[in-house]
């Protein structure tokens, strides 16, 4: 069944006892601002005419003295479907909550009364409530630990929450998800701090350890592949990284908490051996536009004047000096 009226109601909350004031008074003409188009309009409430729009009444100027403003009751007004011209400056005007961003003064007054709407966003606002909540009930306490370590504010938080028991735990993450759960969840999403959980529990796995200083990361059972620069934590460092070589690094963990059973040493060795081909290739380019020369015999490769003796210990430098393997290729593009 079709609304007969439609409820307007003021923003300002009641007072302490529930109560409006008994009247308050709507200003009958508001400026309205069109980002789309650039241009300003006048929109007004004056009864008898045919349009609430200044700009297309042709004696503005001699009516617009007839402008009326408009009384809400009690922080009430029904504004019935037969009032067409009220209902549609309470609809158009920037006194409107909805239209708070097309006002140029800013200054809403009242909000139309939808009760689907309401319901549906107060609906949607419960659901992120439950889903946050739920994560935090039913995920693995490994799961939690790892979110909680990635999304942590400082060293001190973060030393915290490796101490706390599961109960702890748990019931620290739930405040957080109920006080802001749209945030809690859309952080999840983020791929930096994807990334970090992974690390995370890459660490907790024992697939890679951290120093004590918080500023390189190793394989458990191999040597030291990033160091972060200095006063910049490691693990925030490698999950933001786009090298291609730290990229190589993060597969290859990853690949290794998929499937544990898998002998790491072939996990790194391939991850080197794919690095070895780029830079073979990268090398070859930069021999073919002379921006890399060698020696008659192949025993010196030279780039900007410092030499290195052998391709082989060329290669090896490249591994280990990835600045310098960036600033090759971009010389190549």
């Amino acid at each position: 069944m079709q609304e007969q009226s439609t409820t307007f109601v003021l923003t300002k909350m009641p007072n302490k006892r529930g109560k409006y004031n008994p009247t308050a008074i709507i200003p009958g003409l508001s400026e309205i601002y069109d980002k789309e188009t650039g241009v300003s309009r006048i929109c007004c409430y004056i009864p008898g005419q045919t349009t609430i729009w200044a700009d297309e009444i042709k004696n503005f100027e001699e009516v617009k003295k007839n402008i009326k403003s408009i009384v809400i009751t009690n922080g009430v007004k029904m504004v019935h479907k037969r009032e067409n011209l009220l209902f549609q400056y309470m609809r158009n005007t920037g006194f409107n909550l909805e239209n708070q961003e097309k006002n140029s003064t800013g200054t809403t007054l009242f909000k139309e009364l939808n009760r689907e709407v309401d319901a549906k966003k107060d609906f949607l606002q419960k659901k992120e409530r439950d889903n946050a909540i739920y994560f935090v009930n039913n995920e693995s306490v490994q799961d939690v630990r790892s979110y909680a370590l990635a999304i942590s504010k400082n060293e001190s938080e973060y030393r915290m929450i490796e101490k706390m028991s599961e109960y702890e735990l748990r019931l620290a993450m739930r405040n957080v998800a109920e006080k802001d759960p749209k945030k809690f969840l859309e952080s999840m999403k983020e791929v930096f701090i994807q990334n970090k959980v992974i690390i995370i529990k890459a660490i907790y796995a024992d697939v890679i350890k951290v120093n004590k200083e918080q500023t390189s990361l190793s394989w458990n059972d191999g040597g030291e592949f990033i160091k972060s620069p200095q006063g910049m934590n490691v693990v925030d460092y490698f999950a933001k990284s786009n090298s291609p070589s730290h990229k190589k690094s993060f597969e290859s963990m990853v690949e290794f908490l998929k499937d544990p059973s898998k002998e790491k040493s072939v996990i790194i060795n391939e991850d080197q051996s794919l690095l070895e081909k780029e830079i073979e290739k990268v090398i070859d380019i930069a021999l073919s536009k002379e921006i890399i020369t060698c020696s008659d015999k192949n025993m010196w490769y030279t780039y900007n004047d410092i030499k290195h003796q052998t391709r082989k210990r060329f290669v090896e430098e490249l591994i280990k000096n990835e600045k310098l393997f960036s600033e090759i290729k971009d010389a190549i593009q």
